[in-house]
C-alpha cells in the first residue's frame, strides 16, 4: 500500500516485522501498514502476483506486457513482478505512480532481497531508478516511476495495460482513491480482458468498480481477510 492522495501524509513511520519474516512499514499515527503483518511477501504474492500477474500473463501473449501499479510504496510488488518476468522470460514494462517515495534511510533497511535470496542490488535498483522516465532494469523488466498524485495523473488515451495492482491505503484513510471517477479513468486505459486485483472488498468499492464497467468477482483474501476482489475490464 502507499499514499497517493492529496490530503495524505506519511507522518511518523517505522520498519516492522511480519509473520513470514519480511518487513512492512507502519504508519505510527494511524496504525496502518504498507503490507499485511501476517506476511508482507506472502500477501503480495497472494493478492497481486498469483491472481493478477500470472493469470494475465497466461491470457495475453503481447510483448511487452504492461503492468500498472497504484503506488510504488516499498517496491515489493515491483520486485516480485521483476522476478516473475525473469523466470517466465516475458518482457514487462511496469508503470507506477507514487506521491510519497521512501527515502534510502528506510528502503535501504527492507529485507526483501535476503528473504527472496536475490542480490540486494536488484532490489535497490528499483528504488534508485530515476523518476518520470522508463528505465530498463533487466532485459526483461523496465520500470517507469511517476512521482505524482494519482488524481492528477493522465492515463494513456489508448488501452495500454494488461494488469493492475490497486494497492492504495484503505478507503477510510484515502476515500478519494476508491471512487468511480478514478476507476473510470483507469478502466479506459486497460486492454479488453485486463485484470485488476485489490485486497479491498468493501461494498462501496465493489459498486464503484461495477459502475465503472468492470466485471468483478470475490476471491479468497490473504490471512484474516476472508475475501478480496479481482476485476476484469
Amino acid at each position: 500500500m502507499t499514499g497517493c492522495g492529496p490530503q495524505f501524509s506519511l507522518g511518523n513511520i517505522r520498519l516492522a516485522d511480519t509473520a513470514d519474516g519480511s518487513h512492512t512499514i507502519e504508519l505510527l499515527d494511524s496504525g496502518e501498514h504498507y503490507h499485511s503483518t501476517e506476511g508482507a511477501i506472502a500477501e503480495a504474492r497472494h493478492v497481486y502476483i498469483m491472481p493478477c500477474l500470472k493469470k494475465a500473463l497466461e491470457h495475453f501473449i503481447d510483448e511487452p506486457f504492461m503492468v500498472f501499479e497504484m503506488g510504488f510504496g516499498t517496491g515489493l510488488n515491483a520486485l516480485l513482478t521483476m522476478i516473475e518476468a525473469e523466470q517466465s522470460s516475458r518482457r514487462v514494462v511496469y508503470t507506477t505512480v507514487e506521491a510519497f517515495p521512501l527515502q534510502e534511510t528506510l528502503y535501504g533497511k527492507l529485507n526483501y532481497a535476503s528473504q527472496l535470496s536475490i542480490p540486494e542490488r536488484q532490489f535497490r535498483s528499483l528504488h534508485e531508478a530515476p523518476w518520470n522516465r522508463v528505465v530498463e532494469v533487466t532485459p526483461f523488466f523496465s520500470i517507469m516511476k511517476i512521482q505524482a498524485n494519482i488524481l492528477e495523473f493522465t492515463f494513456p488515451a489508448e488501452p495500454t495495460y494488461h494488469a493492475v495492482y490497486y494497492d492504495a491505503f484503505a478507503p477510510q484513510y484515502q476515500p478519494e482513491l476508491w471512487n468511480e471517477s478514478v476507476f473510470k479513468a483507469l478502466k479506459a486505459s486497460l486492454l479488453d480482458g485486463a485484470i485488476l486485483t485489490t485486497y479491498c472488498c468493501k461494498g462501496d468499492v465493489k459498486r464503484a468498480l461495477k459502475s465503472s464497467g468492470f466485471k468483478i468477482e470475490k476471491i479468497p483474501g490473504y490471512g484474516k481477510k476472508r475475501e478480496m476482489l479481482r476485476a476484469t475490464s
